[in-house]
Protein backbone atom coordinates (compact mmCIF):
# COMPACT_ATOMS: atom_id res chain seq x y z
CA UNK A 1 0.00 0.00 0.00
CA UNK A 2 2.96 2.29 0.54
CA UNK A 3 3.70 2.04 -3.18
CA UNK A 4 0.16 3.22 -3.96
CA UNK A 5 0.52 6.20 -1.60
CA UNK A 6 3.94 7.12 -2.99
CA UNK A 7 2.49 6.95 -6.53
CA UNK A 8 -0.10 9.58 -5.65
CA UNK A 9 -3.10 7.48 -4.66
CA UNK A 10 -5.23 8.42 -1.65
CA UNK A 11 -7.97 6.54 0.19
CA UNK A 12 -6.13 3.28 -0.46
CA UNK A 13 -8.07 0.24 0.71
CA UNK A 14 -6.98 -3.39 0.78
CA UNK A 15 -9.58 -6.17 0.94
CA UNK A 16 -9.08 -9.92 1.24
CA UNK A 17 -11.69 -12.55 0.46
CA UNK A 18 -10.88 -16.11 1.49
CA UNK A 19 -12.60 -18.88 -0.46
CA UNK A 20 -12.39 -22.47 0.77
CA UNK A 21 -13.50 -25.26 -1.53
CA UNK A 22 -12.82 -28.80 -2.68
CA UNK A 23 -10.64 -29.28 -5.76
CA UNK A 24 -10.97 -32.42 -7.85
CA UNK A 25 -7.47 -33.20 -9.14
CA UNK A 26 -8.85 -34.73 -12.36
CA UNK A 27 -10.66 -31.54 -13.33
CA UNK A 28 -7.71 -29.47 -12.14
CA UNK A 29 -5.39 -31.44 -14.42
CA UNK A 30 -7.77 -30.87 -17.35
CA UNK A 31 -7.66 -27.13 -16.62
CA UNK A 32 -3.87 -26.78 -16.31
CA UNK A 33 -2.68 -29.14 -19.02
CA UNK A 34 -3.07 -26.23 -21.44
CA UNK A 35 -0.81 -23.59 -19.99
CA UNK A 36 -2.23 -20.78 -22.13
CA UNK A 37 -5.65 -21.01 -20.47
CA UNK A 38 -4.42 -19.76 -17.09
CA UNK A 39 -2.42 -16.53 -16.74
CA UNK A 40 -0.83 -17.66 -13.46
CA UNK A 41 0.77 -20.58 -15.31
CA UNK A 42 2.25 -18.23 -17.91
CA UNK A 43 3.99 -16.29 -15.13
CA UNK A 44 6.03 -19.24 -13.84
CA UNK A 45 9.10 -20.78 -15.45
CA UNK A 46 8.84 -23.68 -17.89
CA UNK A 47 10.63 -25.89 -15.37
CA UNK A 48 8.21 -25.04 -12.56
CA UNK A 49 5.24 -25.67 -14.87
CA UNK A 50 6.59 -29.07 -15.97
CA UNK A 51 7.41 -30.01 -12.37
CA UNK A 52 3.86 -29.15 -11.29
CA UNK A 53 2.32 -31.16 -14.11
CA UNK A 54 4.54 -34.15 -13.28
CA UNK A 55 3.59 -33.95 -9.60
CA UNK A 56 -0.10 -33.77 -10.47
CA UNK A 57 0.14 -36.74 -12.88
CA UNK A 58 1.98 -38.74 -10.20
CA UNK A 59 -0.72 -37.98 -7.64
CA UNK A 60 -3.46 -38.95 -10.09
CA UNK A 61 -1.72 -42.26 -10.80
CA UNK A 62 -1.30 -43.05 -7.08
CA UNK A 63 -4.36 -45.11 -6.13
CA UNK A 64 -3.85 -44.36 -2.42
CA UNK A 65 -3.89 -40.60 -2.96
CA UNK A 66 -7.26 -38.81 -2.59
CA UNK A 67 -8.59 -37.33 -5.83
CA UNK A 68 -10.41 -34.50 -4.06
CA UNK A 69 -8.47 -32.06 -1.87
CA UNK A 70 -9.34 -29.07 0.26
CA UNK A 71 -8.18 -25.87 -1.39
CA UNK A 72 -7.96 -22.21 -0.48
CA UNK A 73 -8.02 -19.12 -2.64
CA UNK A 74 -7.37 -15.63 -1.33
CA UNK A 75 -8.53 -12.79 -3.55
CA UNK A 76 -6.70 -9.58 -2.77
CA UNK A 77 -8.12 -6.29 -4.06
CA UNK A 78 -6.31 -2.98 -3.66
CA UNK A 79 -8.19 0.20 -4.58
CA UNK A 80 -7.15 3.80 -4.45
CA UNK A 81 -8.26 7.17 -5.72
CA UNK A 82 -5.77 9.07 -7.85
CA UNK A 83 -5.42 12.57 -6.46
CA UNK A 84 -5.37 15.43 -8.97
CA UNK A 85 -1.86 16.35 -9.99
CA UNK A 86 -2.44 20.01 -9.21
CA UNK A 87 -2.50 23.32 -10.96
CA UNK A 88 -0.08 24.26 -13.72
CA UNK A 89 -0.06 27.99 -14.36
CA UNK A 90 -3.70 29.11 -14.20
CA UNK A 91 -5.01 25.80 -15.50
CA UNK A 92 -6.19 22.75 -13.50
CA UNK A 93 -4.39 19.56 -14.58
CA UNK A 94 -6.70 16.59 -15.08
CA UNK A 95 -5.31 13.12 -14.37
CA UNK A 96 -4.91 11.03 -17.51
CA UNK A 97 -5.90 7.77 -15.82
CA UNK A 98 -9.28 6.69 -14.52
CA UNK A 99 -10.18 8.05 -11.06
CA UNK A 100 -10.11 4.61 -9.50
CA UNK A 101 -7.59 1.88 -10.16
CA UNK A 102 -8.31 -1.65 -9.07
CA UNK A 103 -5.64 -4.27 -8.85
CA UNK A 104 -6.76 -7.81 -8.17
CA UNK A 105 -4.57 -10.81 -7.68
CA UNK A 106 -5.18 -14.30 -6.49
CA UNK A 107 -2.93 -16.49 -4.48
CA UNK A 108 -3.47 -20.20 -4.61
CA UNK A 109 -2.23 -22.54 -1.93
CA UNK A 110 -3.04 -26.22 -1.57
CA UNK A 111 -3.45 -27.75 1.82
Amino acid sequence: MAEMHSSGFVAVVLEREHLHFEQDLRSWFDAVRRRDTCSQLLAITDGAYQAGLSRLMHELADQSSPLVRQDHLCLVTIRGEKRPTGVVGAKQVTPVIEPYVEIASSLRSSQ
